[in-house]
C-alpha cells in the first residue's frame, strides 16, 4: 500500500508526465494550446490538420512572427515563455498563453516537431522532441511562421490513450476549440482539415459574419444584432438573435473574456436574466458575449486551461450586461407590436413594465386603461345576470359566425376555444387569448397604485417554510401591494390589497403560497402567476364584443409577449396561405 512507502521525490520524467496531464488530457487540449500560440504570434492565417481524431497527428501551420534557433532550444522546456518575465507581469497578462506549459506538456506525451523561421529568404530551423527528449535541432528551408506537428499522442502514456473516445468524437471536440477561437478572432482566416479533407473554411470577416459561418443554424444575418456597452475598466459587445431565435440548450450562450472562451456562470446568468421577459421557460437565448477587460482587473491564472476567470469588478460587468441586453430587447419587442391601420390615429401606448430599465430610459407616458376580466363577457354568459352567471339561452346572437369590424382589423371568430382569428390588411393573425389577457393583467398588476384596506381580513394558514419566507421577504411582499400581518406562527392576516387584486383575492392567497415555496425571483414570479390565474383560459369562449375589446388591448401592448416570454400571436400572409393550399 502507498501509505507504507517512504516519502520521496518523483523522477523528472514521471513528474513531467503528471504535469502534462493537467494541461494535455486529450487532442482538443493540444489544439487549444497550439492555436493560442499561433494567435499570440500575430498570425492572421492558420491551418489546423488532424488525423484519426488527433490521436495520430495534429498539425497547426501559421504565418505569425516565428521563432529563432535560440527560441527553439528553449521552447520545449517547462515554463519557457516569451509572454512574461516578472511576477508583476502576471497582473497584466494580455496574451492567450503565458505559463510556458504548452509545448513542454505536449513534448512529454507525444512526438513533437516544430519548424519555424522569421524570414522568407533565410533558413529556418526544425526541432524534434520525443517523449520529452530532444532528438534533433537543425536548419531547414526558409519559412516565415511556424509549423507544429504532434504525432502519436500519448504513445508513451498508454493508460491515458486508452481513455480517448473514438476518432469522430475527438475530432468534434477539436472542431469546437477551433470555433471558439474563430468566434473571438474574426479577423483571422482559419482552415480545418480532417484526414486530408478540408472540412471548414472561415475567411476573415466581421463578428456577425464569422458567427454565421461557425454556426449555420443561426440562419439569416438579418436575425443578428450587435449590442455594445462599457463601464469603468471594461467594454462589452454581444451578438444575439434576440427573441427571434431561442434554443432548448445553452450551446449558443457563450461568454468570452479578453478573447478567451470562459465558463463564467455569473455572466451567463446575466444574459438569461435579461432574456427572462421574452424567453419561455425551458428555452435559452442565442447570445455571444465578448467582454474586454483591463488585464489588471481579471485573473486567468487559476485554471490550467484558463477556462475559469476571476474578476475584481464582476458586479459592474454583470449589471452593465443586463442593462445593455435588456434595453435592446425592450426596443426590439416594441418594434414587433401590431399597430393600427395608418389611416387611423395611434392610441397612447403604455410604457413596458421592464424590471431592469434605468431611469434615463423611461419617458413620461399616459397610463394604460384596461378593461378588467369581469367586463370581458363569455359567450354563454348573460349580461343581465352579471359576470360569472351562465345564461340558459340556447344561443347568443352576438356569437353568430361572421366578421366584426374594429379599429384597424376584422375579427373572424375563435378557433379551439383559445385562438382569436383576425384579418388585418393582407395578413391573418392567430391570437392566443389567454397569453394576451395574461400580459394585460401582468402589466396592470405591476403598474397599480394605492393599497385599499379590507373590511374583513383574509386569514392564511402557512407551513413552516412559507412562514419563514413571509417573514424574511415581508418588505418585498408589501411592495407587491399586499399588507400581511403575522398573528401567530403559521398564521397570517392580509389586511390590505392593491386595487387590482380586489377581484382576485383567492388567486392572491394561492399565488402567495406558490411563490413562498419557490422564493427565487419572488416579485416577477408573483405577478406572472397572478396574471396566469386571473386571465381567460382555454375553453372560455368570449362573445364578439368581449373578444374585440380584448384584441384592442392586446394590439396596444408595448410588448407582444406573455410574462413567460411566449408570443401573443402568429401571422400568416396572404401569399403564405395561398402557398399552403396550392394556389399560385
Amino acid at each position: 500500500m502507498s501509505q507504507n512507502r517512504p516519502v520521496q521525490l518523483l523522477r523528472d520524467e514521471v513528474a513531467r508526465k503528471i504535469a502534462a496531464g493537467e494541461v494535455i488530457d486529450r487532442p482538443q487540449a493540444v489544439v487549444r494550446e497550439l492555436l493560442d500560440n499561433a494567435l499570440d504570434a500575430g498570425a492572421d492565417r492558420i491551418d489546423l490538420h488532424i488525423a484519426d481524431g488527433g490521436r495520430a497527428r495534429i498539425e497547426v501551420v501559421d504565418n505569425g512572427s516565428g521563432m529563432s534557433r535560440e527560441d527553439l532550444e528553449l521552447c520545449h522546456l517547462p515554463h519557457a515563455t516569451s509572454k512574461i518575465e516578472t511576477e508583476a507581469d502576471l497582473e497584466r497578462v494580455s496574451s492567450l498563453g503565458f505559463r510556458g506549459e504548452a509545448l513542454s506538456s505536449v513534448a512529454s506525451v507525444a512526438r513533437l516537431t516544430i519548424r519555424s523561421g522569421q524570414h522568407d529568404d533565410r533558413p529556418g530551423y526544425e526541432l524534434a522532441v520525443h517523449g520529452g527528449s530532444v532528438v534533433a535541432l537543425s536548419a531547414c528551408e526558409a519559412i516565415r511562421g511556424t509549423r507544429v506537428t504532434v504525432e502519436d499522442l500519448f504513445y508513451c502514456v498508454p493508460a491515458r490513450r486508452s481513455f480517448l473516445k473514438r476518432a469522430a468524437s475527438e475530432g468534434g471536440l477539436c472542431r469546437t476549440v477551433l470555433l471558439d477561437k474563430a468566434a473571438a478572432f474574426p479577423e483571422v482566416t482559419l482552415r480545418f482539415f480532417v484526414d486530408g479533407d478540408l472540412r471548414l473554411f472561415l475567411p476573415a470577416s466581421d463578428a456577425e459574419a464569422r458567427l454565421l459561418a461557425c454556426y449555420p443554424e443561426l440562419g439569416d444575418r438579418k436575425l443578428l444584432s450587435t449590442i455594445t456597452g462599457s463601464g469603468d475598466g471594461f467594454s462589452l459587445s454581444a451578438v444575439t438573435t434576440g427573441a427571434a431565435l431561442l434554443r432548448r440548450d445553452r450551446r449558443l450562450t457563450q461568454v468570452f473574456v479578453n478573447r478567451r472562451r470562459v465558463w463564467e456562470y455569473a455572466l451567463v446568468q446575466a444574459i438569461e436574466h435579461a432574456f427572462d421577459p421574452v424567453a419561455p421557460g425551458g428555452s435559452h437565448p442565442v447570445c455571444f458575449l465578448f467582454v474586454q477587460c483591463d488585464p489588471a482587473l481579471v485573473d486567468f491564472n487559476i485554471h490550467p486551461a484558463k477556462r475559469e476567470v476571476r474578476f475584481r469588478n464582476l458586479p459592474d460587468i454583470h449589471r452593465r450586461t443586463v442593462e445593455s441586453i435588456s434595453a435592446f430587447l425592450h426596443a426590439s419587442v416594441v418594434a414587433e407590436r401590431v399597430l393600427p391601420s395608418p389611416a387611423l390615429p395611434s392610441p397612447a401606448l403604455p410604457f413596458p413594465a421592464f424590471a431592469d430599465r434605468s431611469a434615463d430610459m423611461v419617458g413620461e407616458r399616459a397610463p394604460a386603461v384596461y378593461r378588467p376580466l369581469h367586463e370581458l363577457r363569455l359567450a354563454n354568459e348573460s349580461p343581465a345576470a352579471g359576470p360569472g352567471v351562465v345564461s340558459n339561452r340556447a344561443s347568443n346572437p352576438e356569437t353568430a359566425p361572421g366578421i366584426a369590424d374594429a379599429e384597424g382589423f376584422h375579427y373572424l371568430g375563435c378557433a379551439f376555444n383559445l385562438y382569436l382569428l383576425v384579418e388585418r390588411g393582407d395578413r391573418l393573425l392567430i391570437v392566443d387569448q389567454h397569453a394576451g389577457h395574461e400580459r394585460i393583467l401582468y402589466d396592470r398588476f405591476r403598474s397599480q397604485g394605492g393599497v385599499q384596506e379590507l373590511l374583513v381580513p383574509i386569514l392564511v394558514e402557512v407551513d413552516e417554510q412559507e412562514d419563514r419566507v413571509l417573514r424574511e421577504r415581508r418588505e418585498e411582499i408589501a411592495a407587491l401591494g399586499i399588507c400581511a400581518e403575522r398573528d401567530a406562527p403559521g398564521r397570517w392576516s392580509i389586511t390590505a390589497l392593491g386595487a387590482a387584486y380586489l377581484r382576485h383575492q383567492d388567486e392572491v392567497v394561492e399565488t402567495i403560497r406558490e411563490v413562498t415555496r419557490h422564493p427565487k425571483e419572488l416579485v416577477q414570479r408573483f405577478y406572472a402567476q397572478m396574471a396566469c390565474k386571473a386571465a381567460v383560459k382555454q375553453g372560455d369562449r368570449l362573445d364578439t364584443t368581449g373578444a374585440i375589446t380584448l384584441l384592442q388591448q392586446i394590439f396596444a401592448l408595448p410588448e407582444p409577449r406573455c410574462p413567460h416570454g411566449r408570443p401573443l400571436w402568429t401571422e400568416i400572409s396572404r401569399e403564405q396561405l395561398a402557398a399552403l393550399v396550392g394556389r399560385t
